[in-house]
């Protein structure tokens, strides 16, 4: 009686949890290499890993929206329960989403052809007289433009600003060691080639995963206690390593 009152508790449970279980649509853009595309065109990465281990650990299914950033940005806003990832947490933001957990820090560096000693600045100010190159109407784009950046570049596909800058058609490149290092890696280029100039103040707080701000209290609650598992686990840490393959970019 006992082995079939647990097989009965067992299945209650089981059910339980099937009918908790929930669809959910994740929106992101192609960021090295926190979401690239492998050579079968599926999405994968370091931050789209964790989306993954997140929803299969509370036993969702996640659909993969993979657009141009304004309009990933502009889904997530507009559809209750869905979320988005990887996301600059900022103090513009703050209120307009519901934040899960923290992906990386992120921190942000000016880069440039380490050959063309002229452009080698040694303060942020001093940058704003360079070309830099940014994503159309992205977080970098919009954050520097507000700080008062004239000189930008502004390009469709992050892949076309490492050849720009060996052509000389800009002076700088703008982002995250990770990002830079795999873009110019990935180019065929060496980073040894390009040098690690100064980084930006109050960039923020890093990339996170965040749901829309309207979104259900109980599945947003569900995913920050996965990711705090994950991450107490040592989960987080795992997958880090697995897809941050590359080297640093020497000052």
């Amino acid at each position: 009686m006992n082995y079939l009152k647990w097989l009965l508790l067992g299945s209650i449970f089981s059910l339980s949890g099937m009918a908790n279980a929930q669809e959910i649509t994740a929106y992101t853009e192609l960021l090295t290499p926190y979401q690239i595309l492998d050579e079968d065109n599926k999405l994968t990465g370091f931050s789209t890993a964790v989306v993954k281990t997140l929803a299969n650990k509370v036993n969702d299914t996640v659909n993969f929206e993979l657009l141009p950033w304004e309009r990933a940005y502009r889904g997530v806003k507009e559809n209750k329960n869905t979320l988005i990832f990887s996301l600059y947490r900022s103090k513009q933001r703050e209120k307009h989403f519901k934040w899960v957990g923290k992906l990386d820090e992120n921190i942000h560096n000016f880069y440039a052809l380490r050959s063309n000693v002229a452009t080698h600045i040694k303060s942020e100010k001093a940058t704003k007289r360079l070309i830099t190159a940014v994503i159309s109407n992205s977080y970098e784009d919009k954050t520097l433009t507000a700080r008062g950046y004239t000189n930008l570049m502004r390009v469709s596909n992050e892949k076309q600003v490492v050849n720009m800058l060996f052509s000389h058609r800009i002076d700088l490149l703008f982002g995250s060691e990770v990002t830079i290092a795999n873009l110019v890696t990935e180019a065929g280029r060496s980073i040894d080639d390009i040098i690690k100039l100064v980084p930006i103040s109050n960039w923020g707080d890093g990339l996170y995963i965040a749901f829309n701000k309207d979104s259900d209290a109980d599945l947003v609650k569900k995913y920050q206690r996965a990711y705090q598992e994950l991450l107490n686990d040592g989960v987080i840490t795992k997958l880090k390593k697995q897809h941050f393959k590359f080297n640093y970019i020497a000052p």
